[in-house]
């Protein structure tokens, strides 16, 4: 049952990471692997 654990916290984390990405200018090399998998104007 402990291996199911880390995989929320992971997403959580993922999560966290492309809103803050989403919300802050990523670097050149960020958005260019981002933009086309998420494509979400703002």
């Amino acid at each position: 049952m402990s291996a199911h654990l880390p995989v929320r916290p992971l997403l959580l984390g993922l999560m966290f990471i492309l809103a803050l990405s989403a919300c802050q200018p990523a670097p050149t090399a960020l958005p260019a692997a981002v933009t086309p998998a998420v494509n979400t104007p703002v």
